[in-house]
């Protein structure tokens, strides 16, 4: 009974996750997984404690996914889908558990007619288990606020230490709870609580591995993600912030963003700001935009996703105001759901347009659509010309940018492993004396060959010969033009 009284509660949030799982399902009978995402499932089968770009946790999750759900491109589909609604479910529950399920049900509503939470079904990369960890961290500390068990805040510092292995930007949920004590003045003894310093001590423990690899390895991947705020060049000033700032704000849908911020800010000038679960969500939603909005200024990398921790939190705000106002302005309310969910599928239509039928000025090096479409033919191609050569399936693939390798990768049935020239320091888990002539490939497409005819031999000492080239067509479109080289023995 308590289990059916628990589905009746909550009967929306069972409906929106079988929907947009199954509407996730039957678009992956259409595309292929993004490289980004085989490039973390790739990096899954050579577990470390860190990564060329990244810290470890995605790595991990998907090893003990894909161990528990296989490893074929439908089962890395299905753990896509159930990773995101995880995160979705996740949102729900801690807005319920502050402002009760109706809130959280409009809160849920409102994410559900934005780019991001529809666009990111088919991908998992590093910010899936941030955001579980995130929104994990973020329910023990309200439950802290609410309790003031010191339990909770050492459970939080265990799950801010597990968020920060899966991206280094956790860091940002404490200086968001720094944000909260600073605001609110009988909150500033927390400052001399040391249980808020042993959770960051737990922390600092639980990330510690992910330190001491970067240490042995020149501090990689901590390196390259500071290299992406290390400056524009020649820029036109504040080119970079505006274009983070229009590209969260479509991310997240311009109507939404727009009317939630609006409501926000009238309550909390009525009201003022009070300790409650309103203001540490206020500053979780605040502070990623504010600080990466100031790093973007003299930043090189406006990715509107930067934020996404932070629209968590804005999202459950945004289902109080709805709910708030939803007695009174129903039919207005109605067109701003409606509203949001024309200009996501607005978006999407053109996307799939393009993908099915190019018409967008893009070139096609610049065109993502090509990474999502096709691949299963393509691996099928080049595994067929192979046998016409009589060369057996490799255990590596050779390329220059790794979304090629990546992809063959997961579709050829051997499933080798990869090697990219575009960043060769990415490459730590490969071992390149394992590398020969009798068990490697070379993939390129355009000007990438004249590249790898020039760097393979430098690398490896052997010149390369040509098998041939694949051309993948998509309801009349050329799509892929792949060709396949072997090194000469």
């Amino acid at each position: 009974m308590t289990v059916l009284h628990f589905l009746r509660r909550h009967w929306v949030l069972w409906l929106v996750l079988a929907l947009h799982g199954l509407a996730f399902a039957l678009l992956d009978l259409m595309i292929s997984p993004h490289p980004d995402y085989i490039d973390h499932w790739m990096q899954s089968r050579a577990l470390s404690w860190g990564y060329y770009e990244h810290p470890p946790m995605v790595a991990w999750m998907l090893r003990a996914l894909t161990a528990f759900f296989g490893d074929s491109e439908a089962s890395l589909e299905a753990i896509a889908i159930f990773l995101n609604l995880l995160i979705l479910a996740g949102m729900y529950a801690v807005g319920a558990g502050v402002f009760g399920a109706r809130a959280a049900t409009f809160g849920l509503l409102a994410a559900e007619t934005t780019p991001f939470f529809i666009g990111g079904t088919p991908l998992v990369h590093i910010d899936q288990p941030l955001l579980l960890f995130w929104l994990a961290s973020l329910g023990a500390l309200l439950r802290y606020q609410r309790t003031g068990h010191a339990r909770w805040l050492l459970l939080m510092g265990a799950l801010a230490g597990c968020g920060a292995l899966s991206k280094y930007t956790m860091v940002l949920f404490y200086l968001g709870a720094l944000v909260f004590i600073l605001l609110m003045r009988e909150r500033r003894k927390e400052l001399l609580n040391p249980y808020v310093y042993a959770s960051g001590l737990i922390s600092l423990a639980v990330f510690s591995p992910v330190l001491i690899w970067n240490a042995q390895h020149d501090w990689v991947s901590i390196l390259f993600q500071l290299g992406k705020g290390a400056g524009g060049g020649n820029i036109i000033p504040g080119k970079h912030l505006g274009e983070f700032t229009l590209g969260y704000v479509m991310l997240f849908s311009p109507v939404m963003v727009i009317a939630g911020t609006v409501w926000m800010l009238r309550r909390w000038r009525a009201e003022g700001l009070r300790d409650d679960a309103s203001v540490v969500l206020l500053a979780m939603w605040i502070t990623p935009v504010v600080f990466f909005s100031l790093a973007m200024i003299p930043g090189s990398f406006p990715d509107p996703q930067y934020v996404n921790e932070g629209f968590l939190s804005f999202f459950m705000l945004l289902g109080r105001e709805l709910e708030a106002r939803w007695a009174a302005r129903r039919r207005f309310i109605l067109k701003l759901y409606l509203g949001s969910a024309a200009i996501t599928v607005v978006l999407a239509g053109v996307i799939a347009w393009h993908t099915y039928s190019p018409f967008l000025p893009i070139s096609p090096g610049g065109d993502f659509t090509r990474q999502i479409v096709s691949w299963r033919q393509t691996g099928q191609q080049v595994t067929a010309l192979l046998e016409k050569d009589r060369i057996p399936l490799p255990e590596y693939v050779l390329s220059f940018y790794y979304p090629l390798g990546s992809q063959f990768s997961l579709h050829l049935a051997s499933r080798p492993r990869t090697y990219s020239f575009q960043r060769e320091r990415r490459n730590l888990w490969d071992d390149l004396g394992q590398i020969t002539p009798a068990n490697s490939i070379v993939v390129c497409e355009r000007d990438e060959c004249a590249w790898l005819r020039d760097l393979v031999p430098k690398r490896f000492g052997h010149e390369l010969e040509r098998v041939g080239a694949v051309e993948t067509v998509l309801w009349g479109h050329l799509r892929h033009t792949v060709e396949v080289y072997r090194m000469e023995p």
